[in-house]
């Protein structure tokens, strides 16, 4: 009776901490804002162009007749990302609009599960 007490205490303390860290994992992915895919990478442990090539090969984002990447429709409206424009100064003084897909806080904690199953190798899977 009495291992079964201490047992059942062991359980009901995991639980409580398993309890704060997912209050705190809902709460980091209603957050605003959003980064750069290589600033998403270097959040999660992977390398730039691993994550790149997994959002590309998953559908996340596509490169439209060669150009910059762009988001698919159904991750901005899911909230995964989004896409930045600013206006950026060439050379020859001229200036051009131009947009970057970013991830959002909510896009972060989806790939953050999908590199704890191991569907995204990170850096310690490649053996680097």
């Amino acid at each position: 009776m009495i291992e079964l007490a201490k047992s059942n205490a062991q359980l009901a303390s995991a639980v409580q901490a398993q309890a704060q860290k997912a209050e705190a994992f809902d709460q980091f992915a209603a957050a605003d804002g959003s980064m750069s895919m290589t600033q998403a990478a270097k959040s999660l442990g992977i390398a730039p162009h691993t994550l790149i090539d997994w959002l590309q090969r998953n559908a996340w984002i596509y490169r439209p007749n060669g150009k910059r990447l762009a988001a698919y429709e159904i991750k901005i409206m899911d909230g995964l990302l989004v896409h930045c424009t600013y206006m950026a100064e060439l050379r020859d003084g001229s200036r051009r609009l131009v947009s970057n897909v970013h991830v959002t806080a909510r896009g972060l904690t989806v790939l953050a599960a999908h590199v704890a199953a191991g569907a995204i190798p990170t850096r310690q899977g490649l053996g680097r």
